[in-house]
């Protein structure tokens, strides 16, 4: 902590806790220094954290997602390690992610999607982006941030523009975050680290401007026309090689498969290999889930029992359970 500049938030509950007491001892300083740690996570020895996006069949208030989330965590017996949020550009950062620290969980925390990267390295929202950074900072403890996701996509380009642009507007997120115990993901799809066509590193911010290195990708059978079934180890490979090269921590930010009307039980098998893949990807160090109908009405994780019970066995193995950072 020493080569970090304090913030003023942090300044005055180091005079307060002084006074009260509460630093006498190396326990104190750790509690107050953990609070605001700007350290980035660096993920679990071994195995991987478990998250998904839960979505709810029933609306999407409050009541109702948190209603999801741990009818989910119910359903496979465990709490999930990071729960992922959507922030819609404009939007502040909502109830979410103070919610899922009190409950143990590490928010992944996607925004800035639709917010025209050109405007953004100009300074023309820095308003709303200073915003959510205070809403971070109340937050206190470290979370995942997840900015201008899936920027490489076709449908992207009206707001992406270039790599060129896009970099130049991370960068100038990044630095109006700076200081805060915030770890940043970078996350285009998983099809465009093996498509030379696409040069996937031209959106690359750079080793100074990225935390951790992760992917979207989906198994899209039988949804938008789509009639190759592509395996959870294909979709991914690709963007495990060029991601491992870097030496950072791996995260697969977006996953799934729909069904295959003809065979009921093939999701499963493929959530069961899935699960024996990313046992061979040890840098992936944290998997989430996306648990929605969004574009494909059987993304759900309990699509069929088949689905939702290898699912269950997906939760429940010991290299998905590793222990979560202390809060």
């Amino acid at each position: 902590m020493s080569t970090q500049r304090l913030s003023r938030r942090a300044v005055v509950l180091l005079v307060v806790a002084v006074l009260v007491g509460t630093l006498g001892t190396a326990a104190g300083l750790r509690v107050f220094f953990a609070a605001e740690d700007p350290r980035p996570l660096h993920g679990p020895d071994s195995g991987a954290w478990l998250g998904a996006w839960v979505r709810s069949r029933a609306g999407y208030s409050k009541v109702k997602r948190q209603a999801a989330i741990l009818h989910l965590e119910a359903g496979i017996g465990r709490k999930l390690a990071i729960d992922h949020d959507y922030v819609a550009w404009g939007d502040p950062l909502g109830w979410q992610p103070a919610w899922d620290l009190q409950n143990g969980r590490i928010p992944l925390i996607s925004f800035g999607s639709q917010g025209d990267v050109r405007e953004v390295a100009h300074g023309r929202h820095d308003a709303y982006l200073r915003g959510l950074a205070a809403q971070v900072r109340a937050l206190g403890k470290p979370v995942f941030l997840r900015y201008a996701y899936e920027m490489d996509g076709v449908t992207n380009v009206g707001w992406v523009h270039s790599g060129r642009d896009y970099v130049a507007a991370w960068r100038h997120v990044h630095r109006l975050f700076d200081g805060l115990p915030v770890t940043w993901v970078w996350s285009p799809n998983a099809s465009a680290f093996g498509d030379p066509s696409r040069d996937v590193a031209r959106y690359w911010p750079g080793d100074d401007y990225v935390d951790w290195i992760a992917a979207d990708g989906y198994n899209w059978y039988d949804c938008r026309g789509r009639t190759d079934w592509k395996e959870f180890g294909d979709i991914f490979r690709a963007f495990y090689h060029w991601g491992s090269a870097r030496q950072k921590p791996l995260m697969i930010a977006e996953a799934g498969s729909t069904e295959d009307p003809a065979d009921p039980g093939r999701k499963a098998a493929w959530l069961d290999r899935a699960r024996a893949a990313l046992k061979d990807m040890p840098n992936v160090k944290a998997v989430v889930w996306f648990d929605s109908a969004k574009d494909c009405p059987t993304w759900w994780l309990d699509s069929t029992s088949h689905a939702f019970a290898a699912f269950q066995r997906f939760a429940r193995d010991r290299w998905l359970t590793p222990p979560a950072p202390p809060q």
